[in-house]
């Protein structure tokens, strides 16, 4: 049975860290979320992207794909596909209101245009 102590330092083998390479290597360690290790570059952060904004995007895509002359139908399906989900997540997402708010809240917004 081969002894642990010779797995873990394996004969003929010899590791040198600097200590400098040992603190370079801690401090990439605890840069940041923000940082990447290896380039050292910020990482940006995407804006969040709201789901009107993003059905929007879908239908213009979709238009887009079907205006072009080589139209690929599989593409366009697909795409309708992700719109039909984005549309049912946000039936899901609304909260359901009385009709009295609901139609409160439709004639002030109609008295507000009006003034």
């Amino acid at each position: 049975m081969a002894n642990i102590q010779d797995f873990i330092e394996l004969p003929g083998e010899e590791v040198e860290d600097s200590t400098e390479d040992l603190i370079k290597h801690i401090a990439e360690l605890y840069a940041g979320p923000d940082r990447d290790a290896e380039t050292d570059e910020e990482v940006i952060k995407q804006p969040q992207i709201k789901l009107d904004e993003a059905l929007d995007a879908l239908q213009k895509l979709c238009l887009y794909k079907e205006q072009q002359e080589d139209c690929n139908r599989d593409v366009i399906t697909t795409l309708l596909r992700h719109e039909r989900r984005l549309q049912n997540r946000r039936g899901r997402n609304t909260k359901q209101q009385s009709i009295t708010t609901y139609f409160s809240v439709a004639n002030r917004s109609i008295a507000a245009s009006r003034a």
